[in-house]
């Protein structure tokens, strides 16, 4: 048996035979995972979903179908020979000899050994380089190495299992397997257990039939499928033609050329059968080496010297063939080998990642092929499939494994926001020198301090639960005295100032509540906006914002949208995101400062609007359960459904805001001027003889300074991200311009929704510049025409 990934599939659909092939076998629509017991652990629907994205789903056949058809769309097929064994190699300068042997000797400008785990080809190079570097020989004679081993079979008239089913065991005794049905009643197994230790090179074992024999009747006992008509391993067995139990070996090569030899697939690259990545490992790279002779053959005969290669011009070649591929090889084989272990539960964290982890993972297939298929191999001097255009996630020669952009990179370059954070912590602290508003109001508080307005004695409250509880009440209280002079207009902070400040926050806050139901977001700390928010309200909005337009900015790469899919919100979360923000976080800040009735109810109101870290998220949990879960139709069919919801919520909360931005500066006009001077006009620290409504004054203004430029800051790293992905099709400084005019007329809150909504609609109907759209290849073949 042989699985095949989209890049190989890529690869045999450029060379023609793909379709024959698929008439052949079958593909894998759906995946279990099950103990050996037969209970259902994980099942897996995705494999539409890596259709969707690259064209072609994962396709497992007869091995020997697959090398019939490559035989058979050779236009040459004399150059083929078969039978031939390699006893010897002989390299010059000028060329290098094969020895077979049956005496015969076939001379080449190159060697390319593709002749598996054990490979001659790959044994004579180490003879030939052993003098020049005998420590990477030495280390590459020990590299191989086998932690289980494994029967692999084909059944016969297997009923139980349908075509595109695919089952996979585990166990905590140390053992595994997979089956996958076929057409035609076929079943393609294996299954593997763990050696007692880790063996290396020549002490790899070879086993004899009464090995066989007892490694079934070991295993036989595995549940497939439970019931009266259930499926064991042991009925694989008993219906199986020819079954052979070998070694897993894995390893990774230092030397993969010397001379004119060069070595592909298992012979310097070998993995683990639990990824199914061999086959799709070796198509590529003998894709990459024969695009390299291609372009070099191109070269060669351009000058003007015949096609013949010099050592040089071939030692640049395969150097970067290794380059290239070692990074993607060792990864999958590090990763397989991790499967393999975890399969057979070897150790605590792996049966934690079987038995927990692997069932709140999302598409694990779909994603894991995603890294694989997006930047892999295709036969450069051959058109693109059209399958192969027609996708969700094109393909990106500059995209996948060790060529996703470096978190190291982007966080670096986010620092600026991270020293925005700090420096805020510093300047608008509780520190009593710069701003003593903690202090002061824990004495407020205590002290049982009245205030006067209009007339009236309205006493500053204590208690909100109706009994005395200092870790509640003791908060709520002091946040209360923060915003009593906005709430009853008694001193410099106006309520037309603190509603306009709050509401640009509630833009920015649905904008956060919004990525936490984005696909890409699913593992990272961008998914609990309820953390930030709670941050927000206990630290202020200078340290807390800039905070997480940092991590937003390290975590929000433009490769975590290489595939349409993964840009889309989760329609249910999406829709009650609003709702949600209106209902626990707009409305009792609302009516803290304008309830009508009596004015101690304000107070009430906002201790209320205090606990919205908690009530926003709840309502968010609560009124999404009153709306469809569309996910798994949208992630294929309708990648752009949330963008009408998307849309209409960011533009009638940044229509909020701006008639709050509007409003503040008409109302401050008489005493401060325009409402935007007023939040600049923050002169340092306050004074000793300051009162506690002036030290309020210069915190929020400090708080609207940090805010502001914080989010200034952070639109030009995500607009920037566009442009150098190519997406940004608008001139960089219309588009800055743009941003600046709307902080200044509309406010901030208004500016960061429509100007992040912009930046979701690019990613939505926008692709990199280096993907390979069907539109970008149809633009590239009307200009060479």
């Amino acid at each position: 048996m042989v699985s095949l990934l989209t890049t190989a599939l890529q690869i045999l659909d450029q060379l023609g035979i793909l379709e024959k092939w698929e008439q052949t076998c079958s593909n894998i629509r759906y995946s279990q995972s099950r103990d050996v017991n037969g209970e259902l652990l994980v099942e897996d629907w995705s494999y539409n979903l890596i259709r969707a994205r690259h064209g072609y789903p994962p396709l497992q056949g007869e091995r020997r179908v697959l090398l019939e058809l490559l035989y058979e769309n050779l236009q040459d097929k004399s150059r083929t020979l078969a039978g031939k064994e390699i006893i010897d190699v002989l390299q010059d300068a000028q060329g290098v000899t094969a020895v077979c042997k049956d005496g015969s000797r076939y001379r080449g400008d190159v060697l390319v050994g593709c002749d598996g785990v054990r490979s001659t080809v790959k044994r004579k190079m180490w003879d030939l380089a052993e003098k020049e570097f005998p420590d990477a020989v030495n280390s590459d004679k020990n590299a191989l190495f086998a932690d289980h081993c494994a029967v692999f079979g084909i059944a016969y008239g297997i009923e139980q299992m349908r075509p595109g089913e695919y089952i996979e065991l585990s166990h905590d005794l140390g053992r595994g397997g997979s089956a996958s049905g076929d057409k035609g009643s076929k079943v393609f197994y294996f299954v593997e257990a763990a050696l007692p230790e880790r063996v290396r090179g020549d002490k790899i074992p070879r086993y004899e039939p009464e090995d066989l024999e007892t490694f079934i009747n070991k295993n036989a006992d595995m549940v497939l499928r439970p019931g009266p008509n259930g499926l064991t391993m042991g009925d694989l067995f008993a219906n199986s033609k020819n079954i052979k139990l070998v070694p897993i070996e894995q390893g990774k090569f230092n030397l993969w050329h010397y001379g004119r030899i060069v070595c592909a697939g298992d012979s310097v690259h070998k993995s683990t059968p639990s990824l199914g990545s061999g086959g799709n490992g070796a198509i590529e790279s003998v894709a990459m080496l024969t695009n390299g002779f291609k372009r070099l053959h191109d070269e060669c005969v351009s000058v003007g010297r015949g096609p013949h290669p010099s050592q040089a011009e071939l030692n640049r070649l395969f150097e970067a063939y290794r380059k290239e591929r070692e990074g993607p090889s060792s990864t999958i084989k590090t990763i397989s080998g991790y499967i393999s272990d975890a399969r057979c539960l070897k150790s605590p964290l792996q049966r934690l990642f079987i038995g927990h982890v692997q069932r709140n993972v999302p598409n694990p297939a779909a994603n894991a092929v995603l890294s694989v298929a997006i930047g892999g191999v295709s036969l450069e001097f051959l058109p693109l499939p059209q399958r192969s255009l027609n996708v969700i996630a094109p393909f990106n020669p500059t995209m996948g494994f060790a060529k996703w952009e470096s978190i190291l990179r982007r966080t670096l370059a986010a620092l600026p926001l991270l020293a925005l954070a700090i420096l805020a912590a510093c300047t608008v602290g509780d520190r009593p020198s710069l701003f003593p508003l903690v202090e002061e109001s824990a004495y407020l508080r205590h002290g049982n301090i009245t205030m006067t307005w209009n007339s009236s004695v309205l006493p500053t409250m204590q208690s909100f639960i109706n009994f005395r509880s200092d870790g509640i009440d003791s908060p709520l209280a002091r946040g209360n005295l923060f915003l009593t002079d906005s709430m009853y207009s008694l001193a410099s902070v106006s309520p037309t100032q603190m509603v306009s400040f709050m509401t640009d926050f509630a833009v920015l806050y649905l904008i956060w509540l919004l990525e936490s139901g984005r696909r890409a977001n699913n593992f990272s700390i961008l998914k609990f906006p309820a953390l930030f928010a709670a941050a927000m309200h206990f630290l202020g909005a200078a340290k807390t914002i800039p905070f997480y337009c940092f991590l937003h900015y390290v975590f929000s790469s433009i490769d975590n949208f290489v595939a349409g899919d993964l840009r889309l919100t989760k329609r249910r979360w999406t829709s009650a995101s609003l709702p949600a923000l209106c209902l626990a976080y707009l409305t009792p800040f609302y009516l803290a400062h304008f309830w009508p009735g009596s004015l101690i109810t304000r107070q009430y109101w906002m201790c209320a609007w205090q606990l919205f870290p908690i009530s926003v998220a709840l309502s968010l949990w609560g009124l999404s359960r009153c709306f469809p879960d569309t996910e798994d139709k949208d992630k294929v069919m309708n990648l752009r459904g949330d963008l009408p919801v998307i849309r209409c919520y960011v533009c009638f909360l940044s229509a909020v805001a701006a008639w709050a931005w509007i409003s503040r500066g008409w109302a401050d006009a008489t005493t401060w001027g325009f409402g935007l001077f007023r939040t600049f006009l923050a002169s340092g620290t306050a004074p000793a003889t300051a009162s506690f409504s002036e030290n309020l004054l210069r915190f929020w203004q400090w708080e609207g300074v940090y805010s502001l430029t914080c989010q200034f800051m952070w639109l030009g790293y995500l607009f920037w991200d566009l442009r150098r992905a190519g997406m940004l099709q608008e001139g960089w400084w219309t588009v800055m311009s743009a941003v600046a005019v709307g902080f200044f007329v509309a406010g901030p809150g208004t500016t960061t929704g429509v100007a992040w909504l912009g930046r979701e609609y690019v990613l939505a109907y926008r692709s990199h510049k280096d993907a390979m759209t069907r539109e970008k290849v149809m633009t590239t073949e009307l200009k060479t025409c």
